[in-house]
């Protein structure tokens, strides 16, 4: 199972806010696209969506940008995935308007790639956004620095 970077996209800009949620400022769609290289209209399309099924909240103005809608401990990852991958059929027989397979009625895939998605789905709504900043730390430090890892401090070693 592979998600689209629509979907990557989506949860990358939950985790950016949610890590800086402490500052309590409007964060902009171009800070996020920068920290992760996205472009900025792709981000665009997928903000608005979130904004519109209450995930995030936009904060028109100079000084407006993004902030999260609800708490960390509140989104499920399962929940966004479900919205932003809303194709999520591994095969086309999942998918009324493309099954053109004439075995459907007595093939017994598609029953076992609904049952495979659905576990999906729920494995993923064991966790929450902010249960995926574990080391919120560094995840920040690391975004602030554009996508680069911190310089060691003086006297630090790096990691091998």
């Amino acid at each position: 199972m592979q998600l689209s970077l629509y979907t990557d996209y989506g949860i990358r800009a939950l985790v950016y806010l949610a890590c800086f949620e402490d500052e309590q400022r409007p964060i902009p769609a171009r800070e996020i696209a920068d920290a992760f290289g996205i472009p900025k209209n792709h981000l665009h399309k997928i903000v608005l969506k979130l904004v519109k099924h209450g995930f995030l909240v936009s904060l028109p103005g100079r000084s407006g940008g993004l902030k999260l809608a609800q708490r960390p401990q509140k989104i499920m990852i399962g929940e966004v995935v479900t919205l932003l991958e809303p194709g999520l059929a591994p095969v086309n027989c999942m998918d009324k308007a493309l099954n053109t397979c004439p075995i459907t009625p007595f093939c017994a895939l598609r029953d076992l790639m609904q049952d495979a998605m659905k576990k999906f789905v729920d494995t993923l709504n064991h966790k929450s956004l902010d249960q995926l900043l574990l080391n919120r730390a560094t995840l920040k430090a690391v975004l602030s620095q554009g996508g680069q890892l911190p310089a060691p401090r003086r006297g630090q070693r790096g990691h091998h």
